[in-house]
């Protein structure tokens, strides 16, 4: 059950296997089938779970349609192999594969993946169940990051809950999971399993504010308009200019109404809370516009936060949710901390990292009032009894220690009585809120830490703990000898206290060499190391993408091809296809 590399094979003889019949494959990542290939080549008979097959046995549609830019998807479904696996059979929840004297029952566990399955099996008067990475030691799951499907955490968590009450059921047994040592399970470890999912559910459930108030072109206070669709906000001074905040999918003639409605003369600069394409997405156009003199005389630059200026101006090289295909090219980067003095406003920029790693707000005090553009970090509380609170998205990178606490502890010190969000409605707040607040953001690592398997919590949260930059590299089709060596760099994360030992191995597709496919050095504690590269890269005929993989070992725990990059062919289009 399972397959990861496949040395297993080279060891089964020392146990008197002579030969191997089937494979049964519990969920679709990669680290758990990555050697597969050469069981297929041995002629066995790979079974994997219905629900998996487009990860396993369609591998390859699945890179190539596997959106990156404008993906507002959690799953992990990055983590899949590259190449389609033969398959003998694809099973469902209820179905029995018959083996010799034995029968193994397939239960289906959604909750590391959508499809996910155990397998079932009485072996000696004992039941085992082989749970891949759902269920990994008692009262843990491997990971939280696979667990949040969608763009917030309750269809994972709901069902992981459901799925640990579906195993207690089928006890005792053993368990057996795909990492970790076996261990006895007689229903207290899945009660403390389903414990801990429920709280992690109810640490981060939604208290947000259902329906809106405000209506297009509102003001909120003489220095601040609400303009439209949601996010877009303008700072106005006295003398009528003005500063655009997130011009996302704001509708143009609304636009226009605004510009007119509050004589506006100039929009001196347009800026962002963070990088979402819905944030940005007309960013472009308003500028061209402008620039066209259908508002007025040109005089709008863009203004980017320093931790999101990389992202704005290469977007292909992040993985990460909601990216804007098209590159914005920042006129000034705004530090941490920088105060702005503008028209008689005095403009802070703080990193915000609650929602996104990759956030600010603008903090000013106008009209008696200490205003906090806030984005996407924190929804207007539907129950003001208890404690406002945000979403926590790990695919957007979310930090332990470094993100909901460092966005209350900055609104605590600013003294904020307004937060102005993006998605609701701005509502007063008092110190006593934000210190509640405060509280739970400090709530949130010691439930994650007790959910989740792993001598950090943090590789728990954080699925690109790991991650190549540039992400996605193309590489043009033409007639001319291909570029020189290409450097990438892969971004490993060390959470822990002390220097850990890090083993880097290239898996390269064809047409791709690299002048040093191995890597071996130390990683400093509590922080990010860059491990470089050098790739020559020939071109692929046809648009097909390919997939170069790491292969990990960290700290002394092989963790297989735990990151991906993926290199792009662009099809040259007709010269007709614009026009």
């Amino acid at each position: 059950i399972g397959f990861a590399t496949g040395k297993a094979m080279d060891r089964l003889k020392d146990i008197g296997v002579d030969k191997v019949d089937q494979v049964l494959i519990t969920h679709h990542h990669r680290e758990g089938l990555q050697g597969i290939g050469r069981a297929v080549k041995d002629g066995i008979d790979i079974i994997i779970p219905e629900k998996e097959a487009p990860f396993i046995e369609s591998a390859e549609n699945h890179w190539q349609q596997k959106r990156i830019f404008n993906n507002y998807e959690g799953r992990s479904r990055f983590n899949a192999v590259s190449f389609n696996v033969l398959v003998a059979r694809k099973v469902k929840d209820g179905d029995i594969i018959e083996w010799g004297q034995y029968e193994f029952r397939v239960l289906e566990i959604p909750g590391h993946t959508d499809g996910s399955v155990a397998y079932l099996v009485n072996c000696n008067g004992e039941k085992m169940a082989f749970t891949g990475d759902f269920y990994t030691s008692p009262g843990k799951t491997l990971t939280y990051h696979d667990l949040h499907w969608d763009y917030n955490p309750g269809p994972g968590l709901s069902q992981g809950i459901s799925s640990a009450e579906i195993l207690k059921g089928e006890t005792p047994m053993l368990v057996c999971p795909e990492h970790g040592s076996p261990f006895e399970e007689r229903g207290d470890g899945l009660d403390r399993l389903a414990d801990n999912l429920k709280n992690l559910f109810d640490t981060l459930r939604p208290n947000r504010k259902r329906g809106l108030n405000r209506k297009p072109l509102d003001a909120v206070s003489p220095h601040l308009v609400f303009i439209d669709d949601y996010v877009t906000y303008a700072i106005v001074s006295d003398t009528r200019h003005a500063i655009l905040v997130d011009p996302g999918y704001c509708r143009r003639e609304i636009f226009e109404e605004f510009v007119k409605k509050y004589d506006i003369k100039s929009i001196d600069a347009i800026t962002f809370s963070h990088y979402h394409d819905d944030h940005v997405a007309r960013t472009l156009e308003y500028l061209y516009r402008w620039q066209e003199g259908v508002y007025g005389p040109l005089s709008s630059e863009i203004w980017v936060f320093e931790i999101m200026a990389d992202v704005f101006a290469h977007p292909e090289r992040y993985n990460i949710p909601c990216l804007f295909p098209v590159p914005l090219k920042a006129d000034r980067i705004i530090a941490e901390g920088e105060v702005v003095e503008w028209e008689g406003l005095s403009l802070t920029f703080r990193h915000l990292p609650g929602q996104t790693w990759y956030h600010t707000c603008i903090l000013f005090e106008s009209d008696g009032s200490r205003y906090a553009l806030t984005g996407d970090c924190i929804w207007e509380p539907g129950d003001r009894s208890v404690r406002m609170n945000g979403p926590v998205i790990p695919r957007n990178r979310y930090f332990l220690g470094k993100g909901y606490e460092r966005v209350f502890q900055t609104l605590i010190d600013y003294k904020v009585d307004m937060i102005v969000p993006s998605h609701y409605d701005p509502f007063p707040v008092t110190q006593a809120d934000l210190d509640m607040s405060l509280t739970w953001a400090r709530s949130i690592a010691p439930v994650i830490g007790e959910l989740v398997d792993q001598p950090h919590p943090g590789y728990g949260l954080d699925p690109l703990w790991a991650h190549f930059y540039p992400y996605r590299l193309e590489v043009e089709l033409s007639e001319s000898p291909p570029p020189g060596p290409v450097k990438v760099s892969l971004m490993v994360q060390n959470y822990f206290g002390h220097e850990v030992p890090l083993e880097v191995r290239l898996i390269l597709p064809p047409g791709i060499t690299a002048r040093l496919e191995m890597e071996k050095l130390i990683l400093p504690a509590q922080s990010e190391t860059p491990v470089d590269f050098q790739l020559e890269i020939e071109p692929e005929a046809g648009g097909k993408r390919r997939v170069l993989f790491a292969d990990i070992t960290l700290d002394g725990r092989y963790l297989g091809q735990a990151a991906e990059m993926v290199i792009d062919t662009p099809v040259k289009l007709p010269e007709t296809t614009l026009k």
